[in-house]
């Protein structure tokens, strides 16, 4: 049976034969020096078909598992990698032998042919995803090569490749070229070094630089396996970072990669070498970065760990590998955004590849150029990435300085913004025309049936005429009888006048990316320019700006793509406390310098719309990035803070006027959208909800006002605990009318949300207090302290708050009769079924701490009203100095109470009532003015959040076509507010 009817081997048979004849080849190629040119011609085919075999992972289960077969591959490396390059080879001829005709040369050629497909196993072996049990002989495989010095081996080789394309490069003859040059004996040997340099040079550099980039690729992907030895693991990873720093093989290979690409010897790289070999440097860099590095920070501080740390971050920080790593990322940033290259020559823009990614044949990710295609296109994100972290990090040898960094570092957050947006357009667009063409074709459909009805049956030409007519027929036939025909194809085939022309090349970056790279530039740079500094440069000023406005345009143009992403980087963490702000005070003219850049950069509306976001989707990312803003931490727990108070006093007081109106009307609708039930199990859990910054908000002014209140009634009126008096400044005057729209605001809602509740617990839905128009005079709110006292008792009222609303005996026994039905009966009836929500307990422990901050009026009104309410659940009277209970002590439902109780509480609240009332009217604006400074929706239970702000929604407010005078901002709000009541105020015109 002849060779070509033999039966083909299976791959397992044809790994087992190569592995049994490769440490045969091994031993001659030892045994025999110089090898003959035939033996390595054939170990080079044998790895070469080693090589597809390992790649499907037939191969490398034998392999790991022979001794000799790994022995002889690992001794073939070792001694091809000793031997000179090609072109040193052919050089040392001194032209005498004609180039690769020589002996000398062809030997050269054959061993470096083994050297490539040896490099080229190991790689494929070490880069293989295998079982545990090989994944532990992968690290054992991985410490046998690096201690054979491949690495050594790769540097040695790179310096002289690169010392020889320098001294090309400048014309002169370098310390390897001058014995070359000196053996040539003619001018003619002499130009065919040159030539064969010029040719075979970046050949060579090409070479060395894959084949080092190849085995440390596979030695850093077997460090960083979670599989095997632990303590293998740790030894490998040990000897891999000595092997690297103390070689300098990455610096040689970026090197040598910058000099390749800036040659003047440069040729078109037809296999894509350049390309591949960036792309393999980047992935080394961030694999190093990524999994070593943060593996072994991340480890216990032993002195050994400490050691490893700083061995990786030198290799890391080289001078040749930063410098690499700024031009590819420099080159990608400019070929994206068409930005300045800062210096960067213009040879080396068109000539460093840029990388993109697509998918290869056998499915997996491959990089390309792509400077070799147009349209859109998705820009390989590592260049940059490693340029953000090369200008973040601390140890930077390579330029640029701190304010080109900034620069560099802002254009990327620039690029991620704005391929978020090109990706939220191409959504959009794809959506549309994937509509528009399915109704083309449904158009079509119905319109070629049409036709071919009434074309008939005849066979002939494509038009419905007959083959046997003539020329002339034809032609009228087909502008007669097939006219519906062609005209139902016309949109299937447009016609074209002008050939199209080539689309440009757009760049965006990929969605998985978009958010690591943005927040890792963001970083950066905020670590170059803040905090502010009293002797700033204007730059670092404006990139603090810049900051902000990154942020709050990513917040709007790239945070929807990404929900499952963790939050971007913040610059909310800069911002200081600005202490205690009160309306009415006289406040510095400008915010403190932290909040200044906030406010240029745009964080009013962003916060805003963040906080219309969380109320439309309380799921979203926008509603858990807008809260730890309030409390001005990054990913703090959420607890109602006075912080909150004092962020939002700040935007308020010094924000632009419509902007500040607009983020208090945003959060008066979450307030009428709120559940009452859920706000308040949200706030007894210490969750999030979108309403409860008003609520923060309110509670910490609050408080603030009756320490002000107390503050100055126990001195007489007059300021004490340096608390600032006198003329308000205008930032005073612009909180002061701010915290009046939102009281007017937000306080008819949570009266409504209160009253609800409490129908919802079985209570009273009655409240206490007098109507909006029971004032008896025309404006219902003068009542001398500019309507707010009518505001109060009206809305407030309902709200319930301890000792601040219930002025006399019966409108507090009112409320508590409403609020826990059935006391009168037996004591244990009303503890088993408690309804009110105070608590003695609670009560007391507020009294006590009031009593320790100087508050007398107000602990003597809350343990008072303790007493009350535990006489209350007691079912009967607590004596207090041996006074009996008297029946003027019977309010509401007829239960017992010490009147001496009820003289301090109703003592006590009307102190305390008059004292609130009193600061608040010489602090706040008047109520109808309060109610002027934005206008918004007339009905008053709108909650539409469309668009990023109410200043925006008020331009498309739509007058009510009677009276004119209420505006809505749909035609649902505007029949909800008819029906409530709008029919009857509504006053036609003239």
């Amino acid at each position: 049976m002849s060779s070509s009817q033999q039966p083909a081997q299976s791959r397992p048979a044809q790994a087992a034969a190569i592995l049994r004849s490769l440490p045969g080849l091994a031993e001659r190629l030892r045994s025999r020096l110089p090898p003959h040119r035939k033996d390595l011609q054939e170990l080079w085919e044998r790895l070469s078909a080693l090589r597809l075999l390992i790649q499907d992972s037939t191969a490398a289960p034998a392999l790991l598992s022979n001794a000799a077969a790994r022995g002889a591959l690992l001794g073939v490396l070792a001694v091809a990698l000793r031997q000179p390059l090609p072109c040193s080879a052919i050089g040392a001829q001194g032209g005498g032998g004609g180039g690769r005709g020589t002996a000398s040369a062809e030997l050269s050629w054959a061993y470096h042919q083994a050297a490539e497909a040896a490099c080229v196993c190991c790689g494929e072996l070490m880069l293989c995803n295998l079982p545990r049990l090989l994944a532990a002989r992968q690290v054992g495989f991985a410490l046998r090569l690096l201690r054979t010095q491949p690495l050594q081996c790769c540097a040695r080789r790179l310096a002289a490749v690169g010392a020889a394309l320098l001294s090309l490069e400048r014309g002169g003859e370098g310390p390897q070229e001058q014995p070359r040059r000196g053996a040539a004996s003619s001018n003619a040997a002499r130009a065919q070094l040159a030539r064969a340099d010029c040719l075979l040079l970046p050949k060579d550099a090409r070479t060395a630089i894959g084949q080092s980039i190849f085995l440390i690729q596979g030695l850093i992907f077997v460090a960083a396996h979670p599989d095997g030895e632990e303590a293998e693991l740790a030894q490998l990873l040990q000897e891999l970072a000595t092997a690297l720093r103390n070689s300098c093989v990455l610096e040689h290979t970026a090197r040598t990669l910058l000099l390749l690409l800036d040659s003047r010897l440069q040729h078109a790289d037809e296999k894509g070498g350049d390309c591949l070999n960036v792309l393999g440097l980047l992935c080394i860099l961030q694999r190093t970065a990524e999994r070593l590095l943060s593996f072994v920070i991340a480890a216990p501080a032993t002195s050994e760990h400490v050691a490893l740390a700083a061995a990786l971050r030198g290799v890391l920080s080289g001078r040749c590998v930063q410098h690499a790593v700024l031009v590819c990322g420099l080159v990608a940033l400019c070929a994206a955004d068409g930005g300045p290259s800062y210096g960067l020559p213009g040879e080396l823009l068109q000539r460093v590849p840029l990388i993109g990614q697509r998918q290869g044949p056998a499915g997996a990710l491959e990089g390309f150029d792509l400077r070799l295609v147009s349209g859109r296109q998705v820009l390989d994100h590592r260049a940059l990435r490693r340029m953000v972290r090369v200008l973040g990090s601390g140890d930077r040898a390579a330029p640029p300085g701190r304010h080109g960094a900034l620069a560099l570092l802002l254009r990327v957050g620039r690029l991620a913004v704005a391929s978020g947006r090109s990706h939220l357009t191409a959504g959009r667009e794809s959506g549309a025309q994937a509509a528009a063409e399915s109704a083309v074709w449904h158009e079509r459909g119905s319109s070629t049936s049409t036709s071919a009805g009434a074309s008939g049956s005849g066979s002939g030409n494509w038009d419905g005429s007959s083959g046997s007519s003539s020329n002339n027929n034809s032609r009228s036939s087909k502008s007669s009888d097939s006219h519906g025909l062609r005209q139902a194809q016309v949109p299937a085939l447009p016609q074209r006048p002008h050939p199209p022309s080539m689309p440009r090349l757009e760049l965006v970056l990929d969605e998985n990316a978009l958010q690591p790279l943005f927040s890792g530039a963001l970083e950066a740079a905020m670590a170059l320019c803040f905090p502010a500094g009293p002797a700033d440069r204007p730059q670092r000023a404006a990139a603090r700006v810049e900051c902000w406005r990154l942020f709050a345009d990513y917040t709007r143009g790239v945070l929807p793509l990404r929900r499952r992403d963790s939050l971007p980087a913040s610059p909310v963490r800069h911002l200081t406390d600005p202490g205690r702000l009160m309306p009415g005070e006289p406040l510095p003219d400008s915010p403190p310098p932290s909040w200044e850049d906030a406010l240029a950069g745009g964080w009013l509306p962003c916060l805003e719309r963040l906080l219309r976001r969380g109320g439309e989707d309380p799921a979203g990312p926008e509603l858990l990035l807008s809260f730890p803003a309030l409390v001005l931490m990054e990913g703090a727990a959420v607890i109602d803070s006075p912080q909150a108070w004092r962020h939002l006093a700040v935007l308020l007081a010094y924000g632009e006027p419509r902007q500040a109106a607009a983020l208090v009307a945003t959060l008066g609708k979450l307030l009428r959208g709120a559940d009452p039930v859920r706000l308040a199990d949200v706030v007894s859990k210490r969750s999030v909800a979108p309403a409860l910054p008003a609520l923060w908000m309110l509670a910490s002014a609050g408080l603030e006002l009756l320490t002000i209140a107390a503050a100055e009634s126990d001195a007489g009126g007059q300021a004490q605990g340096g608390l600032p008096r006198g003329a308000p400044s205008a930032a005073g005057q612009q909180l002061a009318l701010m915290l009046s729209y939102a009281l007017c605001e937000w306080l008819p809602p949570l009266a409504r949300s209160w009253r609800g509740g409490a129908v919802r617990d079985g209570g009273s839905a009655a409240r206490p207090g007098v109507g909006r128009n029971s004032s008896g005079g025309n404006d219902p709110y003068d009542d001398g302290c500019g309507g707010w006292r009518q505001l109060l008792l009206e809305e407030a009222a309902a709200l319930g708050t301890a000792g601040g609303q219930a002025s006399t005996r019966r409108e507090l026994g009112e409320q508590l009769a409403g609020a826990a039905p059935g006391l009168r009966r037996s004591g244990a009836a009303a503890a088993s079924q408690p309804r009110f929500p105070w608590r003695p307990r609670l009560l007391r422990a507020l009294a006590g701490s009031l009593r320790a901050e100087g508050h007398r009026a107000m602990w003597d009104c809350a343990e008072a009203l303790a007493a009350v309410l535990q006489s209350w659940e007691a079912g009967g009277s607590v004596g207090t100095g041996g006074e009996a209970a008297s029946s003027q002590a019977e309010v509401g439902a007829g239960a017992r109470v010490p009147p001496a109780a009820w003289r301090r509480v109703e003592e006590g609240s009307t102190y305390v009532n008059a004292r609130v009332v009193q600061r608040l009217s010489a602090t706040l604006v008047p109520v109808a003015e309060a109610r002027g400074v934005l206008r918004t929706c007339s009905h008053p239970g709108c909650i539409s959040l469309a668009g990023d702000s109410e200043a925006e929604a008020e331009a498309g407010l739509v007058e009510c076509g009677r009276c004119g005078a209420a505006r809505y901002c749909c035609a649902d709000c505007q029949v909800a507010h008819w029906r409530a009541g709008h029919r009857e105020a509504c006053v036609g015109r003239g």
